[in-house]
């Protein structure tokens, strides 16, 4: 691109590229210049987006602002569905909304693909999976990501609705999550055979004004449910509220015993089960450890050694790249990553 182009002028957009036969197979760079407009109504039609499927391609630098799209099955903000595709340095803000299944600020669902340095602010709704980022994510990874748009959806994650033998590492989420029957997550709905690592979410978690009052649990501030050989560690769960009767549980409402969950903590002031009070015999593994809110803004909390009886620190690496992925910021807060 070599300007910004806004695309109001066109009622009903028709999707670049179709599956099986037909997909975007190139490459596009948005040069840092803006998409504004796009609309898209197509509630009976499956994949749905600015690009419809998109195949071994790449997407950078493409920004999607002011979008209002809708579609039936795998509706994207920049993409319904990718597949072997690169997406990077993109975003999108707007609304995005799916008639049945997979909604996502950034794709509709994603297999053998990679999203990275990418956010979205747009708003999600869907009646099945639904994410900000992603409603489904199979054999893909997000890394340094974010999403900032709420999402409302039976299995919904601030991130990603469904993550199956999948990777989401140094990402974090700010919008709420809610809909009528679970998991819901703050930052993946449901996981399976999948990590998440060096995240963290502040949204709540159906909180009443979103849906009308408690929904279907699980429901957790990282990941609603955890199946399979999944793993979460290191991530924080900051959210002000998880809002279900039982199932609610700081970093995920229920696991599967071969699940490994680590070194995560999560606000002690957090609403959970409707109640905020933090017990020393609750489940580490669900809820994870907790600290005093001084300690919260002191990084030896988080970097100092771990120790078996939970007073110590969580290991978690501080640094400038991937791989020391937390800082702590100049207002003394909580930790965040090294790119924001």
């Amino acid at each position: 691109m070599a300007a910004d182009i806004s695309l109001s002028p066109y009622d009903n957009w028709e999707p670049i590229g179709s599956p099986p036969d037909a997909p975007f197979t190139g490459k596009i760079d948005g040069g840092g210049y803006r998409i504004t407009g796009l609309k898209i109504d197509r509630k009976t039609a499956d994949i749905v987006g600015l690009f419809g499927n998109v195949s071994g391609g790449i997407i950078s630098n493409l920004s999607l602002e002011n979008i209002n799209v809708a579609g039936r099955n795998a509706v994207g903000g920049i993409a319904g569905s990718i597949e072997t595709t690169l997406i990077e340095n993109s975003h999108s803000t707007g609304t995005v909304s799916a008639e049945n299944v997979y909604s996502g600020g950034i794709v509709g669902w994603a297999l053998n693909s990679k999203i990275t340095n990418s956010y979205s602010k747009a708003n999600n709704t869907a009646r099945g999976p639904s994410g900000g980022i992603a409603g489904l994510l199979l054999e893909s990874t997000i890394t340094n990501s974010f999403s900032a748009g709420y999402v409302v959806a039976d299995i919904s994650g601030g991130m990603v609705g469904i993550a199956d033998r999948s990777t989401i590492t140094n990402c974090y989420s700010t919008g709420n999550v809610g809909g009528t029957n679970g998991p819901f997550g703050g930052i993946v709905g449901q996981m399976r055979n999948s990590t998440i690592s060096n995240c963290y979410s502040t949204g709540n978690i159906n909180l009443p004004v979103i849906i009308g009052g408690p929904a279907t649990p699980p429901s957790g501030g990282i990941v609603g449910r955890a199946d399979d050989n999944s793993k979460i560690t290191n991530n924080a769960a900051i959210n002000g509220m998880i809002n279900a009767t039982h199932g609610a549980d700081r970093i995920t409402g229920t696991y599967m015993n071969t699940a490994s969950i680590l070194n995560n903590f999560a606000l002690e002031t957090m609403e959970a089960r409707g109640a905020a009070k933090f017990s020393n015999d609750m489940d580490k593994k669900s809820h994870g450890v907790t600290r005093s809110n001084a300690r919260l803004k002191e990084q030896s909390t988080y970097s100092g050694e771990v120790s078996g009886d939970g007073n110590g620190g969580l290991g978690w690496k501080f640094g400038d790249d991937d791989d020391a992925p937390w800082k702590m910021p100049a207002d003394g807060g909580y930790p965040i990553l090294y790119w924001q």
